[in-house]
């Protein structure tokens, strides 16, 4: 029976960004926010992509059609000046 924590998956902060879609300074301001996790070994920063996917479900929400998000049929409109 394998009782080992399974490996993560760790890339380098520039395939990070291009996983999760995000730039350098936000990566680092997630990194800072304990929404991602890094490691270090031999003097280079690995990022866990697994905190990625993590971060992601938690931060986002389904889209939803901007028909139903303007729901207000009798509101009033703004008259241009």
């Amino acid at each position: 029976m394998n009782t080992e924590k399974p490996m993560e998956r760790l890339a380098t902060i520039k395939e990070a960004c291009a996983y999760g879609k995000i730039g350098r300074t936000k990566l680092y301001e997630k990194l800072n926010a304990n929404l991602i996790r890094a490691f270090t070994r031999e003097g280079r920063t690995l990022i866990d992509l697994d905190s990625i996917d993590a971060m992601n479900r938690a931060l986002l929400k389904p889209w939803t059609p901007r028909a139903k998000q303007e729901s207000n049929v009798g509101a009033v409109k703004r008259k241009r000046l």
